[in-house]
């Protein structure tokens, strides 16, 4: 609605979509990703926010929905999508706008973060996109592993669903197993 109508009005003014903050390059986009506002989220694509601009830490609009288990905004980012002055719905490209695979600073994928947020619908749709399930970030943590630490059962199963892998082990040594032995109702997780 109103957030949504406003944006409208602001790019309609010039108002710069990918605009960033000077202190940690958090863009309008990367914002409203955050907060789950499919409609502004849509509005500030067909603007000319670029999905794939990242903050200074190296955090994506996806990351941003990945984190706050919001599909609608993180299958917008995916698909960029947009309609016709028909109303119909017209492929802006083939490729995905922005890489299911983009990494942060940290080698955080948004994979990686919508598992330890137990969003299992975005960890579905990424896999749907692409998104490497055996991934690792600086830690050599596995998306799979930071469902485990999380204890995100939901997020765990589409993972194990879609063939991650259950015996990864991190840098640190750690495993799934160690970790969470219960996690899945207390089926093993060493096969």
């Amino acid at each position: 609605g109103g957030h949504a109508n406003a944006v409208g009005l602001l790019l309609k003014a010039r108002a710069a979509p990918g605009e960033s903050n000077e202190r940690d390059g958090q863009t309008a986009l990367l914002l409203a990703a955050e907060n789950g506002h499919d409609e502004v989220v849509a509005a500030l694509l067909s603007g000319g926010a670029d999905p794939a601009t990242a903050a200074h830490d190296g955090t994506t609009a996806l990351h941003a929905a990945a984190r706050s288990g919001s599909e609608g905004v993180a299958r917008l980012l995916l698909q960029r999508k947009e309609e016709s002055e028909e109303g119909e719905e017209l492929e802006l490209s083939a490729a995905p706008a922005v890489s299911a695979d983009a990494v942060d600073a940290s080698g955080m994928t948004p994979l990686m973060a919508a598992a330890a947020a137990d969003s299992a619908a975005v960890c579905a749709l990424l896999c749907e996109a692409g998104a490497c399930l055996e991934a690792t970030d600086e830690n050599g943590w596995s998306p799979f592993l930071h469902a485990a630490a999380a204890n995100a059962v939901n997020a765990a199963a589409v993972l194990l669903q879609r063939g991650a892998s259950r015996d990864h082990q991190s840098f640190g040594g750690h495993t799934a197993e160690k970790m969470q032995p219960d996690l899945l109702g207390g089926v093993s997780l060493t096969a």
